[in-house]
C-alpha cells in the first residue's frame, strides 16, 4: 500500500533519517522498533505530513504523494496516534472524536449536538470505551484519554494507522484491550504500523519487522522467523544477555529496610518484606494487586492505616515524602509524566529541585551557576544526554527523562532507592543503562526496591523477588530459584490460599 524509498531528514548537526526505505503492506501490522533517537517518531511524522523530508518519496498504492500538511494525509487515509497524547482535554469526549468535522444542522452554521454524540457514540462502540460523548476528556483516566486519541483517528476511516507507543502510560489489561483491537482493524483490512519498546506486545499483535538504528534500516523480518536475541542484536548491537550488568555484588546482612504488617485503604492488607544493603529486591504482581500502593508507602505518597517501616531498625512514620526524602529515601514513581518531570521546567530544575541546599548563595537565594553545575556533574553520573541544561525536560527522549529523574533521586545518596516502573516507555539501550545504575548504586551500599510489571526485568535484575497477590506479599523467590511461570503463579494466588501455605 505505501512503500518509503530513501527518506532522509536532517537537523542541524543531526541526522534523523539517512535513505530509509520499506513497504507497509496493505492488511497487515508492521512492527516498527528503534531505541529512543533511532528515528521512528520522524519517519511517523513524514508519513502524518507532520514535518517534510530533505530527500526520497513516498508511493501511495504505487503513485508518488507528498504531503504538505498533516490535512493532506488525513485526505490520503493516513491517521497518527502520537506517543504525546494530541487531544483537547477541555472538550467532551464527543467533541475530541469529531474535532474538525463536527456535524452542522441542514440550514445554518449550528452545530447539530444530537449527530455529535450518536456519531462519536459509533465510534466509541467499536473501541469499548464506556464513558458518556458529553464527559469532559480531561476528567477522564489516561487510558481513556488514550482511547479516545485512537478513535480521533479512526471516526475518519482510515486506510492506515500510525500508532507512536501507544500503550507506554497503560497497565497490561488496557494494554492487552489495545492490542485486541489493533487486531480486530487488521483482520478488517486496515494497515497498521505499531511502534512499541515492549518485543512481547510486538509479537501479539505484529506480521512483520523493521527495526530502525541510527537513522537506518538494520533489519526487516517476519515477526515469527526471527528471534529476541536476534531483535536486539538489531536494535543496539549485542545479544539480549547482554543487556543485564554482570554483577558480582555482594549484599551485606544488615537490614536497610523492614516492612511488616503494612496495610493501606483496600489496596494493602498485611503486606511485609525486607531489603538489605546492597540488594536489589523486586516487588511482581498483577495490576491492583497493591505494588505501586506499597512502595507509595514506603516513599511517603501514602500514609499506611496499621503496619510498620523500620530504616535501619529505627520505625518511621512519613506524612509527605518530604519525611522520606530526609530519612534517606529516594523514589522515582510510576509515571513519569504525572508523578515525575516538572513539565515546562528546565533540565537542570527538574534535577535540582528536591536538592537545592548546595547550590544556596547569600540570605538565602540560589546561585544559577552552582546549581547549573551540580546538575550538570549529576546528569554526567547518570549518562544522560542533552544540548542544553537551560532546555525543557520535554526536549529529552523518554529514556534521559528517566535518567533525569534517577540523577534527582540519586543525588543525595540515598540509603534506599523505591523505582516504580524505572524502565517504562524505554528503549532498551537506554534500559541497560539504567540497570547499570541501578546495580552500581547497590555496588555503593544502597537498598533498592524495584517495582515491575516486566517479569524478565525482574529476573535479570534482583537478588530476591516478592510476589504480591490481593494487597498481600504471597511468596519470595530468590534469583536462583525464581521463574517467569513460578512467579506468575504466586501472582495468581489468592489471599486464603496463600494464608493456607
Amino acid at each position: 500500500m505505501i512503500e518509503i524509498d530513501g527518506i532522509s531528514k536532517h537537523y542541524p548537526g543531526v541526522t534523523a533519517l539517512s535513505e530509509v526505505s520499506f513497504a507497509i503492506r496493505e492488511g497487515e501490522v508492521l512492527a516498527l522498533a528503534g531505541e529512543n533517537g533511532s528515528g521512528k517518531s520522524t519517519m511517523m511524522k513524514i508519513l502524518a505530513g507532520h514535518i517534510q523530508p530533505d530527500g526520497g518519496r513516498i508511493l501511495l498504492d504505487g503513485e508518488p504523494v507528498q504531503f504538505h500538511t498533516p490535512t493532506d494525509a488525513v485526505a490520503a487515509g493516513i491517521g497518527l496516534v502520537e506517543q504525546e497524547l494530541a487531544v483537547a482535554t477541555h472538550l467532551t469526549v464527543g467533541e475530541n472524536i469529531l474535532l474538525g468535522a463536527l456535524p452542522r444542522r441542514r440550514f445554518g452554521a449550528l452545530i447539530d449536538w444530537r449527530a455529535v454524540r450518536r456519531r462519536a457514540r459509533e465510534v466509541m462502540d467499536l473501541l469499548e470505551i464506556d464513558v458518556s460523548p458529553r464527559a469532559i476528556l480531561g476528567e477522564l483516566p489516561v487510558n481513556v484519554q488514550q482511547l479516545v486519541a485512537i478513535a480521533c483517528v479512526l471516526a475518519r476511516g482510515p486506510r492506515v494507522m500510525l500508532l507512536d507507543e501507544a500503550t507506554s502510560s497503560l497497565s497490561e489489561s488496557e494494554t492487552a484491550h489495545v492490542l485486541s483491537i489493533v487486531r480486530s482493524l487488521r483482520d478488517q483490512g486496515m494497515s497498521i504500523v505499531f511502534i512499541s519498546h515492549r518485543m512481547r506486545e510486538m509479537r501479539q499483535v505484529a506480521d512483520r519487522i523493521v527495526v530502525l538504528r541510527d537513522g537506518e534500516v538494520s533489519g526487516e523480518a517476519m515477526i515469527d522467523e526471527v528471534s529476541d536475541d536476534e531483535v536486539v542484536r538489531m536494535l543496539v548491537g549485542r545479544e539480549l544477555k547482554e543487556i543485564f550488568p554482570a554483577s558480582s555484588r555482594k549484599p551485606e546482612e544488615r537490614e536497610v529496610l523492614v516492612v511488616e504488617g503494612l496495610e493501606a485503604g483496600r489496596a494493602l492488607h498485611d503486606a511485609s518484606l525486607r531489603v538489605r544493603e546492597g540488594e536489589i529486591v523486586g516487588l511482581a504482581g498483577l495490576v491492583g494487586s497493591g505494588r505501586s500502593t506499597l512502595a507509595q508507602c514506603i516513599g511517603g505518597a501514602i500514609r499506611p492505616t496499621a503496619g510498620s517501616i523500620r530504616l535501619h531498625g529505627e520505625e518511621v512514620a512519613f506524612r509527605h515524602p518530604a519525611d522520606a526524602l530526609a530519612a534517606g529515601i529516594g523514589f522515582v514513581g510510576e509515571n513519569r509524566k504525572t508523578q515525575g518531570i516538572l513539565p515546562g521546567r528546565s533540565i537542570t530544575e527538574n534535577i535540582t529541585v528536591i536538592n537545592t541546599s548546595g547550590a544556596a548563595a547569600s540570605r538565602g537565594l540560589l546561585s544559577r551557576k552552582r546549581e547549573q553545575a551540580r546538575a550538570r556533574g549529576a546528569a554526567a553520573e547518570v549518562g544522560a544526554k542533552y544540548g542544553r541544561l537551560s532546555e525543557p525536560i520535554e526536549s529529552l527522549s523518554g529514556g534521559n527523562q528517566q535518567k533525569i529523574l534517577l540523577a534527582r533521586a540519586m543525588m543525595r545518596r540515598p540509603r534506599l532507592l523505591v523505582l516504580d516502573e524505572p524502565t517504562r516507555g524505554v528503549d532498551i539501550g537506554a534500559k541497560s543503562e539504567i540497570y547499570t545504575l541501578i546495580d552500581q548504586a547497590a555496588a555503593q551500599g544502597t537498598g533498592v526496591l524495584v517495582v515491575s510489571s516486566e517479569l524478565p526485568e525482574l529476573l535479570g535484575l534482583c537478588d530476591r523477588i516478592f510476589v504480591l497477590s490481593h494487597g498481600q506479599v504471597v511468596g519470595e523467590l530468590d534469583h536462583a530459584t525464581a521463574t517467569e511461570e513460578r512467579i506468575a503463579a504466586l501472582a495468581f494466588t489468592s489471599t486464603e490460599e496463600a494464608e493456607a501455605e
